[in-house]
């Protein structure tokens, strides 16, 4: 992955008002192709069509949460590797333990100004290659 550009993302969350401050802010940089889901289901079921590089989850949301939807996500060849970014309001020290320990390169936290999101992207993708 050094090196290579993540440009298909998937953005993933519930709140439409969010999902689309998200995608419009990532379609400020023209390298990104953005696509959304509303759910972990529907983000589930559209996977395969979509193939992203790039996973940006919210972790709360209803039905299936961000925890639950990366794990079935990591089960679907293919996908094992595919970096992930949660997005959340939640941010006790417990949860952050809690969201590192599921695999994710980095944790982005609501609200967040929508005109640093593709700097914020861009930097914990370098910081992941590094590695």
């Amino acid at each position: 992955m050094a090196g290579r550009s993540l440009s298909k993302i998937l953005i993933v969350d519930d709140d439409i008002d969010s999902l689309e401050i998200s995608r419009f802010s990532l379609m400020t940089n023209k390298e990104y192709d953005v696509d959304t889901c509303l759910s972990g289901r529907e983000a589930l079921e559209k996977i395969k069509e979509i193939e992203p590089e790039l996973i940006l989850l919210d972790v709360l949301m209803p039905e299936m949460d961000g925890i639950e939807t990366l794990k079935a996500i990591r089960r679907i060849p293919g996908y094992e590797e595919v970096p992930v970014i949660f997005l959340t309001a939640k941010v006790q020290s417990n949860d952050m333990d809690l969201y590192e320990n599921t695999g994710v390169i980095g944790v982005i936290v609501k609200p967040y100004d929508p005109m640093e999101l593709p700097n914020i992207v861009k930097n914990l993708l370098n910081k992941k290659q590094k590695r």
